[in-house]
């Protein structure tokens, strides 16, 4: 989001004549929020042809915040190209669901096994393929909003 503002304001007064400033209160009103972004390692896979670079993993980090709470931060994957059920030039959306079920302990993880409600399954690929082959993706989504 980028501010504009050039609305011209009367700043002082000297002897009958004021000084008008371009953009005097846009200094208020500017960098409410300031987010960072950083990419972390990228994410390569097996193919027929060698290893390929699939996607990234990135960190979202809010580093300012005059209306909310500073220091929260996510990690999401982007895909550069299709990659189990993440297809090209999108994020993650069900290992984002996951991450954040982890966070607010709807999703339990006991080493390398993941476990929500009745379905335990080891690795965090295979526990989001699990949730989406058996639709309880939206499950997880559900108790998410729930618990806000």
């Amino acid at each position: 989001m980028i501010v504009i503002n050039s609305e011209y304001v009367t700043v002082g007064i000297s002897y009958g004549d004021p000084n008008k400033v371009r953009n005097g209160e846009q200094l208020k009103r500017t960098k409410s929020m300031s987010i960072r972004f950083k990419g972390l390692k990228k994410i390569s896979a097996k193919t027929d042809t060698g290893d390929m670079i699939v996607g990234r993993n990135i960190v979202i980090e809010n580093v300012k915040n005059k209306v909310g709470k500073d220091g929260r931060s996510a990690n999401f994957f982007y895909a550069y190209n299709d990659y189990g059920a993440t297809a090209a030039n999108k994020t993650d959306v069900a290992g984002q669901l996951v991450d954040l079920g982890l966070k607010q302990g709807l999703v339990e993880r006991k080493g390398a096994w993941y476990i929500y409600g009745d379905t335990k399954v080891q690795g965090m690929d295979s526990f989001v393929e699990t949730l989406v082959e058996e639709d309880l993706l939206k499950d997880l989504e559900a108790d998410l909003n729930k618990k806000k």
